[in-house]
């Protein structure tokens, strides 16, 4: 344990004097015999960190006989979000037992079509996790007089949790090759890397965004500050900060990806922190969005925010910290353009609703199965899509941000309607096919042209692998509907999926009649199955209990390297048991015995993975009672 260099001294008070609830003070409680017992106050704004204390004595009759004691063991300061004095301040009971006091949630991932939830033990009361939450701090660059601003606090933990430029927490990793570390969908918690670099001191390795977002959750509730994961489907990545994303074609509609630097994540993780924001103007506290994930700098460090929800609500970007880069994530508009030469770009297309969907984090109260627990907070991040008020704001956004894509904002009237229609669940190893309705509303038939794209990608929109393309002409009638698609067999895919099992598939193409050209993409992954989580009987503190877990091959493949890994706070570390290869569309079992060593409700987590495929997982909540 290091220490931080502040220093207060002060006068220890009689009995009958008052302490001042705002400043340091001490004063004398009760005297029996030899033993003085005194309170001693701590300021809303004092230091978060590990504290030593002191007490120096001298004789009335003799002042410069002065005696030492110093207690042996330190205290931890944390911000207190039951004080009203405190900038972390939260009134909400319920809010307040979720979101900071409760050591297991739920974190949601896949695409905007179809969400899933992995819960995650944040397990911030577990031993060494706060003591490795103040060790983040005292490595940083933050002065020891700045650790109780809360604005700055949560700022430095967003840059100390990922590791690119102050050797932090946890290093990202997007290549798909996690040799020499942990894969990031193995992860079920917080505790197992907090304690881990506690111990080496070096990057834990590997995370992406939601292993960010879920260790950040816990240093937040740590350290007393209200926190939560945030989930955005259809995540833009703006890297050129002008509040779109654009994608370029050649005048044949071919993708030219080397002009594309933005990107669309199928979803993207990260935090929110309760605070007052007494730097911006009033009606900007409450929820504050920061984010762990190294995607770009912010003033030379790779960090995000803390930014104020209710400002990227109004596309007020010009306010602190990384205003326009979270606003262009829940919030940018899509525009597609063709390059008819080096210097010339012809707008082709705007999707004002493509990006920023089903905005999703843990809602108060108890783990539930399915989305029965999933709050939508997109209404605190925009109003509705192609509202007056959200297009006011996003051009408010786009002006005082000095947006380079102004010109793209001059739109024609459109008589064919293009949408990519949604698909069934898929799981993996399963046929699927993907289809493109056109609607005509002219009372005139329309024909079309269309180039179809299937592609693997990672979850973070970028291209992994060509799966196959499709052209179609077709001919709509007036007043009519017609359909065009593309089909994937598994043998097609199966070798060019990465993490995640995602997708893109894109339809690009014209309308003869009328010259009308349309660009959209769209999202999806093929999912594993559910792991299976069982368990009879009554559960009691100190009596072990058996769970059995079932997970289901969807594959027409043998399984290799197979391993169930089993966590829950308060009741079981990680724990890896690995198992025999699973034959095509066959079942691998495990049967687990845990202990309970406190009471109350648990849930315990259970995940699957082998070299074929990983991202299986499953959950039991269970209530132990105290041993009698």
């Amino acid at each position: 344990m290091s220490y931080f260099a502040l220093r207060v001294v002060e006068q220890v008070m009689g009995k009958d004097e008052t302490l001042v609830k705002k400043q340091w003070g001490a004063k004398v409680r009760t005297l029996s015999g030899g033993h003085v017992f005194m309170t001693v106050m701590v300021p809303a704004d004092c230091a978060v960190g590990y504290w030593k204390l002191s007490i120096l004595t001298n004789f009335k009759e003799d002042t410069s006989k002065i005696q030492t004691f110093s207690v042996d063991q330190g205290a931890y300061v944390l911000f207190n979000p039951w004080v009203k004095e405190d900038i972390v301040y939260l009134e909400n009971e319920k809010d307040l037992k979720e979101y900071v006091l409760n050591d297991m949630g739920k974190i949601y991932c896949g695409t905007d079509k179809r969400l899933r939830s992995r819960a995650w033990n944040y397990g911030q009361f577990e031993d060494g996790v706060l003591e490795a939450a103040v060790q983040l701090l005292d490595n940083s660059r933050l002065d020891a007089s700045a650790r109780g601003n809360a604005i700055k606090v949560v700022r430095t933990i967003s840059a100390v949790v990922n590791a690119p430029d102050d050797n932090g927490l946890l290093e990202g990793n997007w290549s798909g090759n996690y040799e020499g570390g942990t894969p990031p969908t193995q992860w079920q918690g917080s505790v197992q890397i907090l304690t881990e670099w506690l111990k080496t001191g070096v990057p834990v390795r590997y995370g992406q965004c939601w292993v960010f977002s879920g260790v950040t959750t816990t240093v937040l509730r740590a350290l007393g500050i209200p926190g939560r994961s945030v989930t955005n489907f259809a995540s833009a990545h703006d890297t050129n900060a002008n509040i779109t994303i654009d994608y370029h074609y050649s005048e044949t509609y071919e993708k030219l990806e080397d002009m594309d630097v933005d990107s669309i994540w199928n979803f993207h993780v990260w935090n929110e922190c309760w605070m007052d924001r007494p730097d911006l103007p009033a009606g900007h506290g409450g929820w504050q969005a920061i984010d762990a994930t190294p995607q770009e700098t912010s003033e030379g460090v790779y960090r995000a925010g803390p930014c104020s929800v209710a400002a990227i609500r109004k596309g007020e970007v010009g306010f602190q910290y990384d205003a326009p880069f979270i606003f262009a994530e829940v919030n940018a508009d899509i525009v597609h353009w063709m390059c008819e030469s080096e210097n010339s770009l012809v707008k082709l297309e705007v999707d004002c609703k493509g990006i920023g969907k089903h905005i999703s984090t843990k809602a108060p109260g108890p783990m539930q199965f399915g989305d029965a627990d999933r709050l939508d907070i997109t209404a605190n991040y925009k109003a509705p899509d192609m509202s007056a008020e959200e297009r006011a704001c996003v051009m408010n956004a786009i002006l005082s941000g000095h947006s380079s894509s102004r010109a793209a904002y001059d739109m024609p009237t459109k008589d064919l309607l293009f949408e990519l229609v949604e698909r069934d669940d898929v799981f993996i190893g399963k046929p699927f096919t993907l289809t493109l309705k056109m609607i005509n509303s002219s009372t005139e038939k329309r024909t079309v042209d269309a180039v179809m794209h299937l592609e693997t990608t990672f979850y973070t929109g970028v291209r992994a692998e060509k799966v196959k393309t499709a052209k179609h002409s077709v001919v709509v009638p007036p007043k009519g509907e017609a359909e065009c698609s593309i089909s994937c067999s598994p043998d097609e895919y199966l070798d060019l999926i990465v993490d995640q099992a995602a997708f893109q598939v894109s339809a690009i193409g014209t309308v003869k009649e009328t010259k009308q050209i349309f660009c959209l993409n769209d999202d999806f992954r093929v999912r594993a199955p559910d792991v299976v989580v069982k368990s009879e009987g009554s559960y009691k503190v100190g009596k072990p209990f058996k769970i059995d877990c079932k997970f289901i091959n969807p594959l027409a493949r043998v399984l290799r390297k197979c391993v169930f890994i089993v966590e829950a706070p308060g009741l079981e570390k990680p724990h890896e048991i690995s198992c025999s290869n699973v034959e095509a569309n066959g079942e691998a079992n495990m049967t687990y015995t845990c202990t309970p060593k406190t009471p109350g409700k648990k849930t315990i987590l259970v995940s699957f993975s082998s070299k074929e495929l990983s991202d299986a997982d499953g959950h039991l909540n269970i209530d132990i009672k105290a041993a009698h």
